[in-house]
C-alpha cells in the first residue's frame, strides 16, 4: 500500500522542478540583458533525446570586457535569487565562448564575431527557438527552417529522368544509321553478279 502522504508530496516536487527550470532561464536572460548582451536566444531542447540539457540560452558580446561582465552578471543574478552556483565554467581564458553549466540550463556567451562560426542554432535545428528583442525584451518563437536536402534530391531525380530519353534516342539513331549502311551494301553485290552473267553470255555467242 502506498501512503496518501507520499502521493501528495510527489506532485509538488515535479511542479517545483519545472518552475525552477523556467525561473533559471529567466534569471540567465535577465543577467544577460543587465549588461547589454544582444541577440539573446533560448533553445528549448526538451523534445530532443540526444540533448545534454533542457535549455540553452545564447547571447553575444562585442568585446572581451563585455563578455566577462555578462558572465559575472548571470552568476550574480542566479545566486542572489535561488542561491545556485555554476556547476562548470569553460572558455574563461580564450574569451571567445564562455559556457556556464547550471545542469538543466546552460548559458552560452559568445563574442559577436565567433558566434556565427560555431553556429549552435544550426546544430540544434530541431529545437524550439525563442528570440528576445534587444530593446523591448519581447519574446518571439522563430519558425523552423525547411530542410534543403529534400529539394536537392528532387532536382537530381528530375535531371536523371530527363537525361534517359536522350540516351535512348542516340542509340536508336546509331542503329538506324548502321541499318542504312548494310542496306546500301546489298544492292552493290547484286550489280557485280549481273555483270559477270552478261560477260558469260557474250563468250557463248
Amino acid at each position: 500500500m502506498i501512503n496518501k502522504k507520499e502521493k501528495l508530496s510527489s506532485k509538488p516536487v515535479k511542479a517545483q522542478k519545472k518552475a525552477t527550470e523556467i525561473n533559471l532561464v529567466d534569471l540567465v536572460v535577465n543577467g544577460m540583458l543587465e549588461k547589454k548582451g544582444h541577440n539573446i536566444t533560448i533553445l528549448d531542447l526538451r523534445n530532443i533525446k540526444t540533448a545534454v540539457a533542457d535549455y540553452f540560452v545564447l547571447c553575444s558580446a562585442n568585446t572581451d570586457t563585455q563578455l566577462d561582465a555578462i558572465r559575472t552578471s548571470v552568476e550574480e543574478e542566479v545566486y542572489k535569487t535561488i542561491g545556485q552556483d555554476v556547476w562548470m565554467k569553460e572558455g574563461l581564458q580564450n574569451r571567445e565562448w564562455i559556457l556556464l553549466d547550471y545542469g538543466d540550463v546552460v548559458a552560452h556567451i559568445f563574442r559577436t564575431d565567433r558566434r556565427e562560426f560555431y553556429g549552435l542554432e544550426d546544430l540544434w535545428g530541431d529545437a524550439v527557438i525563442t528570440v528576445i528583442d534587444d530593446d523591448t525584451a519581447e519574446r518571439t518563437i522563430k519558425p523552423k527552417k525547411e530542410p534543403k536536402v529534400k529539394a536537392e534530391t528532387k532536382d537530381k531525380k528530375e535531371k536523371k529522368s530527363k537525361a534517359k530519353p536522350n540516351v535512348t534516342v542516340a542509340r536508336t539513331k546509331s542503329k538506324t544509321t548502321s541499318a542504312k549502311k548494310t542496306a546500301t551494301k546489298k544492292p552493290a553485290a547484286k550489280k557485280t553478279v549481273a555483270k559477270k552473267t552478261t560477260s558469260a553470255k557474250k563468250k557463248t555467242k
